[in-house]
This record gives C-alpha cells, structure tokens and sequence, in this order.
C-alpha cells in the first residue's frame, strides 16, 4: 500500500550528556486520502565514543527507531 508520510522534526540534538535526542512529530496519509495517522516522537539514543562517527552512529539508531515507530503505528 502506498502512503504519503510527512515528518516534521521539532529538535535533534546532540546533548552534551551523551544522548542524541530526535524530537517532532510525524503524519501519515494513504493514497485513498481516508484514515490518515499522525503521531508524536521523542526518541534518544546514547552516543557511544567520541567524535563525529559516534554522533552519526547515534542518529542512525534514532531514525532507525522513528522509521519503526511509524510503520507500527502510523501504517497499520
């Protein structure tokens, strides 16, 4: 099934205690244009080490975790 997902980032930081934070909110609509979701996020992850790359690992863990969400609950 095809949809439209929208996503409407609100914060996405790199704390300085260690976490990469990804906050927003996120639409869902069917190509019918009936019965659309949308639905909250506020997801983090650690970063683990030092240094860009751990920044970057970090954000690929939050989006990851986003991407899930939605197909659970935006795509049913």
């Amino acid at each position: 099934a095809a949809a439209l997902v929208d996503i409407r980032v609100e914060q996405m930081l790199a704390d300085a205690d260690g976490t990469f934070r990804l906050s927003g909110q996120y639409y869902v609509a069917p190509d019918s244009g009936v019965g659309g979701r949308s639905g909250l996020f506020d997801l983090s992850a650690p970063i683990v080490g030092e240094g860009a790359n751990a920044i970057a690992a970090a954000r690929g863990q939050v989006v990851r975790s986003l991407a899930e969400e939605i197909a659970r609950r935006g795509l049913r």
